[in-house]
């Protein structure tokens, strides 16, 4: 593979599926943290991205991420050591193996989307069928499911849809 095969070969992260996180409590935007961190982890779940750096890509504030990291903590999702580099420390997340996942295109924190709008795409990305891409699922059924009151989640769909993540 040449340098330019290299650049262009596209990047995912793997994203549990089934509802998994939204089962465990979580909110809605913990699963955009919870997917931020994957894209950071090594193929073995691990990273140490700081939460400046969760923050600047999933474009969620600094103290959001910092409680959601909590509550992703406090549901077994991830396990958090603290670690020391000469004086300063650093967190080391371990996130929770899983069989059932999406793939997700890691340029997806590249798009114009919202933090907010970025987090109902990745929910929902659960509800569609790996090959055709279609769902047997309505609007009315996905916002119960994922805890959303309907007029945010129908907001949030409807940017996706003119914007053309979603037909």
């Amino acid at each position: 593979m040449d340098e330019q095969e290299i650049k262009q070969k596209p990047k995912f992260f793997l994203q549990p599926n089934k509802s998994a996180l939204l089962q465990s409590g979580l909110q809605y935007r913990d699963v955009l943290t919870y997917g931020t961190l994957l894209s950071f982890c090594n193929k073995n779940l691990e990273c140490y991205p700081s939460l400046r750096s969760l923050a600047e890509r999933s474009k969620l504030s600094v103290g959001f991420i910092s409680s959601s990291v909590e509550r992703l903590k406090k549901a077994d999702w991830i396990t958090i050591e603290k670690k020391l580099n000469g004086k300063r420390s650093f967190n080391y997340y371990k996130c929770k193996p899983f069989d059932d996942f999406k793939m997700v295109p890691i340029e997806i924190f590249e798009s114009d989307l919202q933090a907010e709008d970025l987090a109902i795409l990745l929910c929902i990305r659960q509800f569609y069928y790996d090959e055709t891409l279609v769902t047997d699922i309505n609007i009315i059924e996905m916002s119960d499911i994922l805890g959303v009151s309907y007029p945010t989640f129908y907001r949030r769909y409807d940017i996706l849809k003119k914007k053309g993540y979603i037909t």
